[in-house]
C-alpha cells in the first residue's frame, strides 16, 4: 500500500473473502474490517461460519465451535485461541 501511495481518506480497499481461518491472526479482522476505507466481500470461509450463527438464531454453539477448531476444519483450528464471543 505504501509503494502504491495508497491515501487512506480517498483510496478504497477491497478484500475478496476467505479473511478467516487463516491463523491466529484470524480474530484481528474484525479491527482490520472496521477501518472505513476497507470493503470486503465474503469468501466460503465467512459463509460457513455465518450459517453456523443462523444455523443456531444468532448464537455460536460453543461445542460445535470447539468441535470445529478440534478438527481443524477447512482451517479453523484457531478458533481455539479466541474466546467464543
Amino acid at each position: 500500500m505504501q509503494l502504491a501511495k495508497f491515501d487512506r481518506t480517498k483510496d478504497r480497499l477491497l478484500v475478496v473473502g476467505d479473511l478467516v481461518d487463516r491463523g491466529a491472526g484470524s480474530a484481528r479482522c474484525q479491527a482490520f474490517l472496521a477501518q472505513s476505507y476497507v470493503h470486503a466481500i465474503a469468501g466460503n470461509h465467512e459463509r460457513m461460519l455465518i450459517e453456523l450463527w443462523l444455523e443456531n438464531q444468532g448464537n455460536l454453539d460453543p461445542i460445535a465451535i470447539q468441535t470445529l477448531a478440534d478438527l481443524n476444519f477447512n482451517g479453523m483450528g484457531w478458533m481455539k485461541t479466541v474466546a467464543i464471543d
